[in-house]
């Protein structure tokens, strides 16, 4: 059980700085988001957000 967890909570981590990343490259390489978000912390927290989103509905909890 407690395994389970852990691998669950790794791979939510994991995808969070998946997204992180691609958050603040796609700001890097398209200037239009920094211009809509004038600090990049954000974008990469929306970026995170949006990872573990995925992460959730595309590897759901194996029962």
């Amino acid at each position: 059980m407690k395994k389970r967890i852990i691998c669950g909570c790794l791979r939510i981590a994991a995808l969070a700085v998946v997204g992180g990343a691609l958050g603040w490259l796609s700001s890097s390489l398209f200037g239009v988001s920094v211009q809509l978000t004038k600090d990049r912390s954000i974008v990469v927290t929306l970026g995170a957000g949006i990872g573990i989103l995925l992460g959730v509905v595309l590897f759901p909890e194996k029962k």
